[in-house]
């Protein structure tokens, strides 16, 4: 195993291939001169030009055999477990199903699945069962199978400026209508309406059932998700509050006053001793604060006043200026080690938080950064020129530029998520993308509003969801419709699986995998009626 972290990729791959190649001579007993093969059923006697397979899985020490066999597709493995009662038994053997989802770094969700036996007396492989849920919910992603959004109305004729997802599938919304809102992703239905602000919501933060949120009003509002009751009510700010960060009970707000207040927050009444006060005022920033980020030890901070400061929130002090847009600082991505900023002036920087020394400038944008994201080292960027650039913040290169094919958004990038396996992009030209994360390339339009007037204003995903705030781009034209602002909820997950013996020809596809208990997908409504 330390030999093939030493190999190349491409040697990897190259090696891989042989060996799918040679054992899958050993799946099918009879393989053609034009590369094609068939099962030794499909013909009761082997022609001259075939040549004879043998079997080298059988005699291999398991461990070894193990091995081999997770180099193979899914689909090759279980044409093997059809081969003979050896193959049968390494293919459900849980470890060769462990290796498989290691190597493409699935979670262990094996507590979903309860034990079962086959038919024919075979025990389940637990670790197979996660793989292939897995496996479900990807294809379901990239393929039109899922069922139809549930769709809804939302804040009726306002603009959604926020837009969070809570760890057990909440939604929340905040609204230039003054209020947030509390949904169930399960059902679409209105758990809470978050009223007391008495200027429109701009920003929201989430942490546990703490929920912050900042308005035009100049404040800073608490709320408790449990039961959907305001907790606090913070004054201070001397204009709209546009930015927050929470991080262990500390919020951190950005103003258009040019400050930032770091206030001490607590979820119940007993709290209100020893929190739910202003800790610190942050102040040297010669404009409007637009973005902050805190990860309980620095806050980081951009402004319009083309500047980045890293604070002390202890002392309150400004640890360092980093120097060098030449334009409006927009967005704010910060690891703890890094601090990534984007700007009007096209570019993005990467600074040691430590030193305030930079480290690169990420170009090739040619407008507005209008969002990032950040997982570990690498970096995805949305821009107002429509593209979509994904960035080693380490070394500085860049790695994929999406939509080089020729497909991509025909309008700004509004909204981004990513993980290990997609990138989703959001857009004024009201399309949602999704892109594969290892090539680059476009999979498919999940959302595609058909409308001139149809805007995406805002998405948000996990591992199975997918929601995304929809709307009216013109003011008037929302004014003039009724519920033009609507939520849309995609669920790509499955049921669990009931599990039975595959048939002969079992591949992974519909009509071979176990029965996941979703109904048949609804047919895809029309895009106008998202709006």
């Amino acid at each position: 195993m330390e030999a093939d972290r030493e190999q190349p990729p491409e040697a990897k791959r190259s090696r891989t291939s042989k060996i799918r190649e040679r054992v899958r001579r050993c799946i099918f007993p009879q393989s053609h001169k034009d590369g094609s093969s068939s099962h030794a059923s499909d013909s009761p006697s082997r022609s001259k030009s075939q040549e004879p397979a043998m079997d080298i899985i059988s005699y291999l020490p398991k461990e070894l055999a193990l091995n081999i066999l997770t180099r193979l597709e899914s689909t090759d493995l279980l044409n093997a477990s059809q081969t003979c009662r050896t193959w049968r038994v390494l293919a459900e053997d849980d470890v060769l199903w462990r290796l498989k989802s290691k190597r493409i770094s699935l979670p262990d969700e094996r507590f979903l699945f309860p034990g079962s036996l086959s038919m024919d007396g075979f025990q389940r492989s637990l670790w197979k069962m996660n793989y292939i849920h897995h496996y479900r919910i990807d294809r379901n992603w990239r393929n039109d199978t899922n069922r139809a959004p549930v769709i809804i109305p939302a804040h009726k004729s306002h603009l959604i400026t926020c837009l969070l997802l809570t760890d057990d599938n909440r939604a929340v919304t905040g609204s230039d209508d003054k209020t947030l809102r509390v949904w169930s992703v399960a059902t679409g239905k209105c758990l809470f309406s978050l009223e007391g602000h008495n200027g429109g919501v701009w920003t929201a933060e989430l942490e546990g059932n703490l929920l912050v949120s900042g308005s035009t009003d100049r404040t800073v509002r608490t709320w408790n998700l449990e039961d959907g009751c305001h907790m606090w009510t913070f004054f201070g700010h001397a204009s709209t509050v546009r930015c927050l960060a929470l991080k262990n009970g500390v919020c951190v707000s950005g103003s258009r006053d040019n400050s930032l207040r770091i206030w001490k927050v607590g979820l119940n009444s007993s709290d209100s001793i020893t929190s739910n006060v202003c800790t610190g005022v942050l102040l040297g920033h010669e404009k409007p604060v637009k973005c902050v980020r805190y990860d309980g030890v620095f806050i980081v901070s951009g402004s319009y006043d083309f500047q980045v400061r890293v604070w002390n929130p202890v002392s309150n002090a400004c640890l360092h200026v980093l120097s060098g847009h030449t334009e409006r600082v927009y967005s704010l991505q910060f690891d703890g080690t890094h601090v990534v900023s984007g700007s009007l002036d096209s570019s993005i920087r990467v600074w040691d938080v430590q030193t305030g020394a930079l480290k690169h400038v990420l170009t090739g944008h040619e407008s507005l950064i209008s969002g990032m994201h950040q997982r570990g080292n690498i970096l995805v960027s949305g821009n107002a020129d429509s593209t979509v650039r994904l960035w080693d913040i380490r070394s500085g290169v860049c790695l994929q530029t999406l939509g080089a094919d020729g497909v991509k958004h025909q309008s700004g990038v509004v909204s981004m998520h990513f993980d290990e396996n997609f990138v989703v992009t959001a857009s004024d030209d009201g399309t949602v993308k999704l892109w594969d994360m290892a090539s680059g390339k476009f999979v498919r339009d999940i959302v595609s509003l058909g409308s001139p007037d149809g805007v995406i204003w805002k998405i948000v995903a996990n591992k199975t969801k997918l929601i995304c705030a929809v709307g009216k781009r013109d003011r008037v034209v929302r004014d003039t419709a009724v519920d033009a602002s609507k939520l849309l909820f995609f669920d790509f997950d499955t049921s669990l699986p009931t599990w039975g013996h595959p048939s002969p020809d079992s591949s992974l596809s519909d009509n071979s995998l176990p029965t996941w208990g979703h109904p048949s997908p609804d047919p895809s409504p029309d895009p106008s009626s998202f709006l």
